[in-house]
């Protein structure tokens, strides 16, 4: 499978990576975790896919990592990957992320002027973490920074759902093993939200944000594989739709949202999740599909929704006769049915 698979890597490929180097490291990953072998293989291949449209290495690198949710393969974001992909904006100079213990020198002070020194104890006891910080550079001059406190950054810890599901089934997750890790990924999410955003970037955002609700990414391979593939986050009732990178789109039709499940096997100190990202392409109804209140969805799904009807040749008054109220408990499951339609199936 491998094999058939491989040249559609290498056409999913950035300039800067190898289809047969990609190839080479799906192998590692299925010797490296046996688990993923109980994945189902499609979804591991539709993984490495998008790892290679967003140009990221899974692996050692710690740039991404190939995680077995069940029998799903998800696509979970390193955030070395997240640094690299702020980088390749070519806006950005450096950024980095540090964790302040409490035997460190470290001074901040905002105002008309931003102060940041850290002295970090090199020899000796550090003491307890307290806090971390992240710097971001841009080539244009000047910096932004985002400091956090140890209290903010472990109430993000607890909103895991990741986290939670794991303490429930005495599991451990990358923030019992591998803590400072995990501080300097969540100081590098925070300060992803004020730094320039491509699309790449965007993607791996909400990639990261679907694994950390404990849900299922519903990685299509063809999707992948042309490119159309994105996720929709719900949040309050509200959904966010990323579209991937604009050069490798040959329609923009999203995949649907995935409904909050189990958490996934843990990543090596790398998941956590804090941003939204931009609107895909405009998939608006006609007029006719514009009545509110029918269906128990945001406006954003209920446009995902009707597209994916519109595709099928289905109505909304047919939607409602077959399944009445559509809300997020069945939402996956119509926009598969209407897919299949669509499909001749």
């Amino acid at each position: 499978m491998l094999e058939r698979f491989k040249g559609e890597i290498g056409r999913a490929l950035p300039k800067h990576l190898d289809g047969d180097r990609m190839a080479r490291i799906a192998l590692t990953s299925f010797r490296s975790n046996p688990k993923l072998a109980k994945c189902e293989p499609r979804s591991v291949f539709a993984s490495i896919i998008v790892a290679s449209q967003l140009g990221l290495e899974p692996g050692v690198m710690g740039q991404c990592y190939l995680i077995p949710y069940k029998d799903e393969c998800q696509l979970q974001i390193g955030y070395q990957g997240l640094i690299e992909l702020v980088r390749r904006s070519g806006k950005i100079k450096r950024v980095e992320a540090h964790v302040v213990h409490a035997n460190d020198t470290f001074t901040y002070r905002t105002g008309m002027q931003t102060v940041l020194e850290h002295e970090p104890v090199l020899e000796g006891d550090p003491g307890e973490p307290r806090l971390a910080y992240a710097v971001a550079e841009f080539v244009s001059g000047g910096f932004h920074v985002e400091v956090m406190t140890k209290h903010q950054i472990e109430a993000i810890r607890d909103r895991s759902q990741n986290v939670q599901n794991a303490k429930k089934y005495g599991k451990k997750t990358p923030w019992d093993t591998d803590p400072e890790e995990m501080w300097r990924k969540t100081l590098v999410r925070r300060i992803c939200k004020y730094l320039p955003k491509s699309a790449e970037l965007a993607t791996a955002i909400a990639l990261e944000n679907t694994s950390d609700r404990g849900a299922q990414q519903h990685i299509d391979i063809d999707d992948a594989i042309d490119g159309t593939w994105a996720p929709v986050e719900a949040d309050d009732d509200a959904a966010v739709v990323v579209e991937m990178p604009k050069e490798k789109i040959a329609a923009a039709t999203p995949a649907p949202a995935p409904a909050p499940t189990a958490a996934p096997e843990s990543a090596p100190a790398s998941q956590e999740t804090e941003t939204a990202a931009p609107t895909a392409g405009d998939t608006t109804p006609s007029a006719a599909d514009q009545e509110p209140g029918i269906f128990g969805l945001s406006d954003a799904m209920d446009r995902l929704l009707m597209e994916s009807a519109r595709v099928a040749g289905v109505t909304r008054e047919q939607l409602i006769a077959q399944y009445g109220r559509i809300d997020l408990s069945n939402y996956n499951g119509v926009r598969a049915d209407l897919k299949s339609m669509a499909e001749g199936g």
